[in-house]
């Protein structure tokens, strides 16, 4: 199978971390991941770059980068 362009990543990875903040969020209507913790102190809070890294093997820089292509 053929890899992503650079172009499709970087969509894929914006709407990934528009899903990654609603579901911190809240988003519209749904519950939050992060109900019942009291003030979410933000050692819980992950931020986007590294939990996608993790995820999908890639370094922060990458991920940050395609971030700010899509957004561009």
């Amino acid at each position: 199978r053929s890899e992503l362009t650079d172009v499709q990543r970087a969509e894929h990875l914006a709407k990934r971390k528009e899903l990654w903040e609603q579901r911190l969020t809240g988003g519209t209507d749904g519950p939050t991941c992060l109900e019942g913790r009291a003030s979410a102190p933000t050692q819980y809070v992950e931020a986007f770059a590294a939990d996608a890294a993790r995820k999908v093997g890639m370094s922060k820089r990458s991920i940050n980068r395609d971030i700010a292509r899509a957004n561009a």
